[in-house]
């Protein structure tokens, strides 16, 4: 699905759900569903980029955003969110190696 389908998926969920339907509120959508995934893409001087996953309508949505380091707001920095950062993601099992200290 394209970054325009998902966001229309959004819509409509918000539509069934007697929420707003403007960006922010689209934004907020996203960031009040339970993250299934997230990583770091990237760590800046002012805040560092994330890749979420969330499930809405059963659809698995991945979608880039930021935090911010200290006590600065996302929205007091350059960063803005990019809609077409949206895709549809598909799990996928990896096996993960982990290193401890030998006793």
């Amino acid at each position: 699905m394209t970054a325009k389908e998902l966001k229309n998926i959004l819509i409509e969920y918000n539509i069934q759900n007697g929420y707003a339907i403007d960006d922010d509120t689209l934004q907020e959508t996203l960031l009040e569903s339970p993250i299934i995934y997230k990583e770091i893409n990237n760590e800046n001087r002012w805040w560092t980029d994330w890749f979420y996953v969330t499930k809405i309508n059963d659809i698995l949505i991945g979608y880039s955003w930021a935090s911010t380091i200290d006590n600065i707001s996302i929205w007091d920095t350059e960063w803005k969110f990019d809609w077409d950062s949206l895709c549809e993601v598909v799990p996928n099992d990896i096996t993960k190696i982990i290193y401890v200290k030998k006793l």
